[in-house]
């Protein structure tokens, strides 16, 4: 009996161990909000590598070929840059952006949410049950933003234009915030 109880004990210190280990770490992940990149084209061809700009959140940007890897993690408050003929998928939580060639999305994690902000381009949204994953979803181009939930919708941005165009694909979405815009120009008869 008192060696039966000895082995449990050693084999119990390891797996506490072991559970603990598991528990910090997936606790820390969660705590620090990742996007994945899961899915990469060039010339409307799958790849295994394309070449991309990110711009990660502290600013410092990288420009080269980056590899298929749906392990990577990339932070919050990360930017994404297409060139021609490049289009990539992004995930965090079910919601999916793809983004076309030649178009710019910052993505980042807000409480209980998501922010996704085309800058150039355009970007199709993909929502899934976005309640009970997130909380909320906000896209748009950082002048005029819509909420979204369970919906297929594309946002195009400008460049430095306050400008956007919203279009869905499938279901409705809600414009829930918009810049005004005033034009002094008198009105020709």
């Amino acid at each position: 009996m008192k060696l039966l109880e000895t082995i449990l004990n050693q084999l119990t210190k390891p797996l506490l161990k072991c559970l603990l280990f598991n528990f910090i770490f997936f606790f820390m992940l969660s705590a620090n909000a990742q996007f994945q990149i899961v899915g990469m084209q060039f010339n409307g061809n799958f790849a295994d590598a394309v070449n991309l700009t990110i711009i990660s959140p502290d600013g410092t940007p990288f420009t080269g070929i980056v590899p298929y890897d749906q392990s990577r993690p990339y932070n919050s408050g990360t930017t994404f840059k297409t060139p021609a003929s490049t289009s990539i998928a992004i995930l965090y939580k079910g919601q999916t952006q793809v983004m076309d060639p030649n178009s710019v999305l910052k993505v980042s994690i807000v409480k209980n949410g998501v922010v996704a902000q085309t800058l150039t381009g355009r970007v199709k949204h993909v929502l899934k049950d976005v309640k009970t994953k997130l909380g909320f979803y906000k896209a748009g181009n950082g002048y005029t933003w819509a909420h979204a939930e369970g919906t297929e919708f594309y946002v195009e941005a400008f460049g430095k234009s306050k400008k956007a165009k919203f279009t869905t694909e499938e279901g409705t979405i809600a414009i829930i915030q918009e810049v005004p815009i005033t034009i002094n120009e008198a009105a020709k008869n």
